[in-house]
């Protein structure tokens, strides 16, 4: 038994452990990978507030040390299903939870195009993280696909290997931070390829070979040549695991108030996986604390 279930150890997770503890309770985070969730295949986080530009791990890596010194337990275990009965219940691979409210902080998952070839080269040319993947293509040409910071923040970084990046956009402009943009458009190693989409994804011995593009604006298709291609074209909430029915938006995500609370009494909603504006380590912390102190005022005092 714990006080609260709190479901994803990535910022918003861990944060609401820390505010958790210091409210009296007894939290236990479950993580299925590395505590700090996907800021860990961040490269460079340079818009956190009292920190110099940092690597993703190693924040992520503070994060997870603070909870931890707070005497926030973190089980790095999958949660598999998510019922509710007299108080909330867990499942994992390891075994049962239950405690009398959750806080569901799970984010997201990158989201994939959908065309043809892209199922069959994924791990094989085709990646999502560049964090992860870009060292292995030191010297080859590479595309990168989307116009958030994501995409921007990727291509650059993907500039310290490659001899060139395609960087793909379906909009004439990007949507971006102002600052990444105009980097992106002063790196010379980065060719923009504007209102224009991936047609299909093409290989010869089973690797990526090729990109087709389609133009949005009745254009001929244009193909590049390359071994590696990155997708940044959004997100999916990571929610499969919910046998509870909540309210959400068009996108899938979580509705809640300004108190994070969900549709269904005894759950919370934290961080990037609600329904929001601005998905950020900022914003995703600031949840996790006003969750925290949500669940403990309505349902442990």
């Amino acid at each position: 038994m714990a006080d609260i279930l709190i479901i994803g150890g990535g910022p918003a997770g861990l944060a609401a452990g820390v505010y958790a503890v210091r409210a009296g309770a007894k939290p236990v985070v479950f993580e299925e990978q590395l505590p700090g969730g996907r800021v860990n295949y961040t490269d460079i986080v340079e818009n956190y507030p009292g920190f110099e530009p940092t690597s993703g791990m190693e924040l992520a890596l503070k994060l997870a040390q603070h909870a931890q010194r707070f005497g926030v337990e973190i089980r790095q275990e999958k949660v598999e299903r998510l019922t509710i009965e007299d108080g909330v219940a867990v499942q994992t691979g390891k075994g049962s939870y239950e405690a009398p409210c959750a806080i569901i902080a799970t984010g997201t998952r990158a989201r994939t195009l959908g065309v043809d070839g892209e199922k069959e080269l994924l791990g094989r040319g085709i990646s999502l993280c560049a964090v992860c993947d870009g060292p292995l293509f030191k010297g080859k040409e590479v595309v990168v696909v989307g116009g958030g910071d994501s995409a921007l923040t990727e291509a650059l970084f993907l500039t310290r290997f490659v001899n060139r990046v395609h960087l793909v956009h379906r909009r004439d402009e990007f949507r971006g931070a102002a600052t990444l943009v105009q980097r992106v458009r002063d790196n010379d190693k980065i060719t923009l390829h504007l209102s224009r989409v991936v047609k299909r994804f093409e290989s010869e011995g089973g690797k990526l070979k090729r990109v087709v593009l389609a133009s949005k604006k009745g254009e001929p298709d244009e193909t590049l040549e390359v071994e590696g291609a990155f997708l940044y074209v959004g997100n999916t909430p990571n929610t499969e695991f919910l046998e509870v029915e909540l309210e959400r938006d068009k996108g899938g995500y979580i509705v809640t108030d300004e108190r994070m609370r969900t549709s269904v009494g005894r759950l919370f909603a934290a961080g990037d996986v609600r329904a929001k504006v601005l998905r950020q380590i900022a914003t995703a912390v600031a949840d996790g604390a006003v969750a925290a102190v949500s669940a403990v005022e309505e349902w442990l005092h």
